[in-house]
């Protein structure tokens, strides 16, 4: 047996060094509580994980380490493993005694009942509880982003199926983000868009198929379907999400472009207005560098007898007689353009064919600032000068309309940075003055209007961008001073295919972004007066599924509104798989009308009124329901609270109806029993009259009692103490308690005020007690002890009296009906069931309280509660 012991024992060290080896090389370390000794051994890894210091520690030390909140669950831990064998393996944070840092662990442990030893494994999961923190985060972020984004932010499967579309889709589109998730790319794209979608897909294919991951992800204008039929035009992005290395998905973003595709278009239409203005104009136009020609119109070429390729590339010259005049005329023009910027005059020019034509000839550098940039020359006709000048004004007015047709700021500037043509509203937008206008210096205009941006740097780099790409086309926003936000448009100006200048278009955006931002705004507060609103409030889509909560919906189902979201609300309130019968919701997506249904919860004994109301589409259908659940339970108590008020008094007029009818009758059978028995009768009819008498007269006093009841007497208030109300009753009872074995004792407070009431009142309300006090003691056991005591309360400004007998007790039952007018539980003719519910009304009347406490066969006991001054009676 020693030697296997020995064996045995050799064997396990093995294990154990083995194990530390391998939680070297994995990070964990090994421990071992002798359950005996209470003492604990670790290896190297777990003391540097503990971060402590010696070879071995009390079972105490170790349990002391964890942080307090997570003692009780590892204590339960180990208790489980060694009484019931469960596996141990829990996460929990300690304190290092070393550093006094906190760190997150995991422990994993067995227990050897024979060696009466626990063996476990520590590691260290800081690192990773971080890393699990930090994505949840980021999921979180990134969740927000997509949900608060005007942009529509989508996932597409790698077999291209959405996998989420976020919520600004509805407001692009008009479809739910549930109905998007339905729709195949086909569905999602209009036909003529299809081939940039598929060109996309054949770039994610190509990038999973090679594994070269592409540079930015391209831009694709895109036509997609509206719900109601129309389209619109977005501008999609879209790339490969990678995880652990490999094509997990597509993300990818759409926003809407339909603005910018009408402003390049209409922008497309200028242009294409003014080339046609340009070559169709009834007068000569041609556009010369270095006197050589470098654009001309049709105009031109007819006046001249060239053809347009003829004329282009060939020198100005040919359009004069001479050598002399040529150079002579050259020279005066740049003379004049020095001086004055332009330069007209009337001349006779040559055709092809060597004859000659007048002409009115106009020259404007292409460059006010450096004429040898080129000039700009018109010829008119003037053999047909009436024709063409209204022709020319024709054609200039239209160009004027064009520029002056569109809301925006247009501003045509050529190659040479010469500006050609503007809208008034350019000029108006930016401020600029006519005469620096009519200069056409485009840099002396950035220099002007730079001044009122935020960011003019950022301006004129961007213009240099541009102006260093002639074939680029481009928009951004520009944010002035005086807050308000323009867009910037910009395109090259082409004249025969070639690149002869650049139009910008300006559009103010204040009052849209502004807009935008006050959407936002209302957003962020509907959000929050939403989310303020202690009733709880959900919204539900047309297929039960739950779109928003509020915190006090989450809240009443003890979670959280995510939690909820995308769930059924049969799911949710009824735990059922299927709506339930009667469900507003269903009511009101039905019929476009408000639903309300009364939910009774038996168990917890409450009632909530579940209000559901419409909420409209675009298209006026019902799409969604607003759910209203107000806890009526308070309300329901009070109704029978005032239905019962409403039978006592109903009950009180039927008393006082009754008393005043019976009243009559009686006085006169008192009044005639009376005379009966002052004459002189028989002795047997007289027994018999004096029955009638006796019997009159109790009847009376029932009639009185009911009177009493009823409150058809007024109260005398005065001041008085209570202790001496009692004394005079407890005199007017002392025969019928000696007689019935009854005693009584009584405990004032020697400092007890006086109160305002009316003497015969209380009276009357302590006899009631005191007789049924007595009634049920000597029914019960033939004698009894009845404790009368009174106490001042400083905090209601008033005084208790408490009655306490040693009778049979009063059952539960009994006890919510005490004060019910009529219930009484004695025998038939031993009382009427009006005294006590007197007794109630009396005490009301004086502002006070008076209820019962009992437990059955221990007696009974009856507080009043009486204030110092009762309030005015009704």
């Amino acid at each position: 047996m020693t030697g296997n012991g020995n064996r045995s024992h050799k064997s396990l060290r093995q294990d154990i060094l083995r194990i530390e080896r391998i939680g070297r090389v994995l990070g964990f370390g090994n421990w071992e509580i002798d359950l005996q000794s209470k003492k604990v051994t670790a290896s190297d890894a777990a003391r540097a994980i503990y971060g402590l210091e010696g070879d071995h520690w009390s079972l105490a030390t170790i349990q002391g380490m964890p942080l307090e909140e997570y003692r009780a669950l590892l204590d339960d831990a180990l208790h489980n493993l060694i009484e019931h064998g469960q596996p141990y393996n829990v996460e929990f944070k300690i304190r290092r005694p070393s550093d006094g840092a906190i760190a997150d662990v995991q422990s994993v442990a067995e227990y050897d009942a024979a060696a009466g030893k626990v063996f476990g494994v520590i590691k260290d999961i800081t690192e990773q509880k971080r890393a699990e923190n930090a994505l949840r985060d980021s999921e979180h972020r990134y969740r927000l982003i997509a949900e608060k984004s005007t942009d529509v932010i989508w996932t597409l499967s790698l077999d291209g199926r959405f996998t989420y579309v976020s919520p600004s889709v509805y407001e692009l589109r008009g479809y739910t983000p549930d109905e998007v998730l339905r729709q195949s790319i086909e569905e999602a794209v209009c036909p003529g868009s299809l081939s940039a979608v598929a060109q996309g897909m054949k770039l994610a294919a190509a990038e999973i198929m090679t594994g070269d991951r592409q540079g930015p992800a391209p831009l694709y204008e895109v036509e997609q379907p509206r719900k109601d039929g129309t389209t619109v035009w977005t501008e999609v992005s879209a790339s490969l999400v990678y995880d652990e290395g490999r094509p997990s998905h597509i993300l990818g973003v759409s926003r809407d472009i339909t603005e910018r595709k009408r402003t390049e278009d209409a922008l497309r239409e200028r242009e294409g207005k003014l080339d046609a203005i340009f070559r169709t104009a009834p007068v000569g136009i041609a556009v010369a560098v270095n006197r050589i020609i470098k654009e001309v119109n049709d105009t031109i070429c007819r006046m001249a007898g060239y053809t347009r390729q003829e004329l282009i590339g060939q020198s100005t010259r040919v359009l004069y007689d001479d050598v002399a005049a040529y150079e002579s005329m050259g020279q005066t023009i740049q003379d004049e353009l020095t001086a004055r910027g332009q330069f007209t005059t009337e001349i006779n020019g040559r055709r092809k064919d060597g004859s000659h034509f007048p002409m009115i000839l106009s020259v404007t550098p292409l460059d006010a600032s450096d004429p040898s940039k080129g000039i700009v020359f018109t010829a008119l006709d003037t053999s047909e000068s009436a024709r063409v000048e209204a022709a020319l004004r024709e054609s200039l007015s239209e160009l004027s309309a064009t520029l002056e047709s569109t809301a925006d700021g247009i501003l045509v500037v050529g190659l040479g940075r010469k500006v050609q043509r503007y809208s008034s509203r350019f000029a108006k937008m930016w401020g600029i003055p006519k005469q620096l206008l009519e200069q056409g210096d485009d840099p002396e205009l950035i220099k002007f209007v730079r001044g009122q941006l935020i960011d003019d740097q950022g301006f004129v780099r961007r213009i240099d961008e541009i102006l260093d790409q002639p074939e680029l086309s481009s928009t951004d926003s520009l944010l002035l001073k005086d807050g308000r936000v323009f867009e910037r448009y910009s395109r090259p100006l082409r004249l025969e295919g070639k690149i002869v200048g650049r139009v910008w278009s300006f559009r103010d955006e204040t009052e849209r972004k502004r807009m935008e931002l006050r959407l936002v705004r209302a957003a962020q507060e509907w959000r929050s007066t939403f989310n303020a609103i202690a009733t709880p409030i959900s919204i539900q889509d047309a297929n039960f599924k739950i779109v928003r909560v509020n915190k006090a919906f989450a809240e009443a189902l003890k979670t959280t509104p995510e939690a909820l979201v995308g769930k059924t609300c049969y799911q949710v309130s009824h735990g059922s798989s299927e709506p339930v019968t009667g469900c507003p919701h269903v009511q009101t997506i039905k019929k476009g009308v408000p639903a309300e249904v009364e939910i009774h919860d038996a168990d917890k004994g409450t009632y909530t009124l579940v209000s559901t109301y419409p909420m409209f589409g675009p298209s006026g259908d019902v799409i969604a329901t607003v759910h209203i659940s107000q806890d009526i339970t308070e309300r329901k108590r009070m109704q029978e609270k005032l239905m019962v008020t409403d039978r006592l008094a109903s009950v009180g007029e039927l008393a006082a109806g009754i008393a005043h009818e019976i009243n009559n009758p009686l006085t006169g059978v008192l009044g005639f029993s009376e005379l009966v028995l002052s004459s002189d009768i028989p002795a047997g009819i007289r027994q018999d009259v004096q029955t009638i008498h006796s019997e009159a007269r109790r009847a009376a006093e029932v009639v009185k009692n009911l009177l009493v009841f009823a409150r058809r007497h007024s109260q005398v208030r005065q001041n008085l103490l209570v202790s001496e109300v009692i004394d005079k009753v407890l005199a007017l009872r002392a025969y019928e308690q000696k007689t019935n074995n009854i005693s009584v004792t009584t405990e004032y407070d020697a400092n007890l005020p006086e109160i305002e009431a009316d003497y015969f009142q209380l009276q009357q309300v302590f006899l009631n007690i005191v007789i049924n006090a007595e009634f049920f003691m000597a029914k019960s056991h033939g004698k009894g002890n009845l404790l009368i005591s009174t106490n001042t309360l400083p905090d209601m400004g008033g005084v208790r009296i408490t009655f306490s007998d040693d009778g049979p007790g009063i059952p539960a039952e009994t006890l919510s009906k005490l004060f019910d007018p009529f219930f009484t539980t004695k025998d038939v003719g031993q009382g009427t069931g009006l005294g006590l519910s007197i007794s109630h009304g009396i005490i009301q009347g004086h502002g006070g309280r008076i209820w019962a406490e009992s437990e059955l066969g221990k007696g009974a006991t009856f507080f009043i509660d009486l204030p110092l001054f009762s309030p005015a009676s009704s």
